[in-house]
């Protein structure tokens, strides 16, 4: 998905945009292990290996490590079996980040909005339907966590995806 997705709300002001390319590895029973590069402006600049806790929880323990470009690559290739590309609009609403991932997955539009909160109790508290209208609280689904809207990938469309992401 490189097209860009800016929603009509009054109330949010955008902020930025950019595409996600995101490998799964190691899945065991506590937790997932993700490699995510970064790409803004036709150009990857960030890449990360991601540990996050599998509970289905409103808080979820989660670790972050940069990782050299190259390398997340390797690893996107050689390790991870199951892809996940998505789009991330950020916007701010009073001081809070709200961003909308934007899944293409079987050939549907997804669309799943994440609000990280400093606490359980200012989640609770977030009116979400006032400020996004009428959409559906997911949180403790699996459904939808990343991790279930994966598609997999030979090798071959992984090269030639890579190819094309680079250029």
């Amino acid at each position: 998905l490189e097209s860009i997705y800016k929603y009509p709300y009054n109330n949010l002001k955008f902020i930025k945009a950019y595409s996600i390319l995101q490998g799964y590895f190691l899945n065991d029973e506590k937790y997932e292990f993700r490699i995510r590069l970064i790409k803004n402006n036709n150009k990857f600049e960030k890449a990360f290996l991601t540990i996050k806790s599998k509970d289905c929880l409103l808080s979820r323990e989660e670790h972050e490590f940069t990782l050299n470009i190259n390398e997340a690559f390797d690893y996107l290739k050689n390790k991870c079996t199951d892809y996940v590309f998505k789009t991330r609009s950020i916007y701010d609403y009073n001081g809070k980040l709200i961003e909308f991932n934007h899944f293409l997955l079987n050939d549907k539009r997804h669309c799943i909005i994440e609000v990280e909160f400093d606490s359980e109790e200012e989640a609770n508290q977030f009116d979400y339907k006032t400020i996004l209208g009428n959409v559906i609280e997911v949180t403790n689904n699996p459904d939808y966590y990343n991790r279930n809207m994966t598609i997999k990938l030979s090798s071959e469309v992984f090269e030639r995806l890579k190819k094309k992401m680079l250029n």
